[in-house]
């Protein structure tokens, strides 16, 4: 799980290790999102909401764009779960 109750520290132990591919799937918050480049094939939205609000269009371009990242993976998908 990645958010923003981690730690700095914790925080940078998880994204080195799902670089390095010991960790396989990563459950994130919108944290993730943010100044993150993680390289994943697929990202997942469960809620178009970010907290109470809906999310906007940028943040979901944003989210959704982790997912085959230019350089790190040949193809990635964006699924909306609703």
């Amino acid at each position: 799980v990645h958010n923003t109750s981690l730690s700095e520290g914790e925080r940078q132990l998880v994204e080195t290790a799902f670089g390095a591919g010991l960790v396989r799937v990563l459950c994130a918050t919108s944290s993730l999102a943010a100044g993150v480049n993680l390289p994943v094939r697929r990202v997942l939205f469960w809620s178009l909401k970010k907290g109470v609000s809906s999310m906007t269009a940028t943040d979901f371009r944003q989210m959704a764009g982790r997912a085959g990242r230019t350089g790190m993976c040949d193809a990635g998908d964006a699924f909306v779960l609703t």
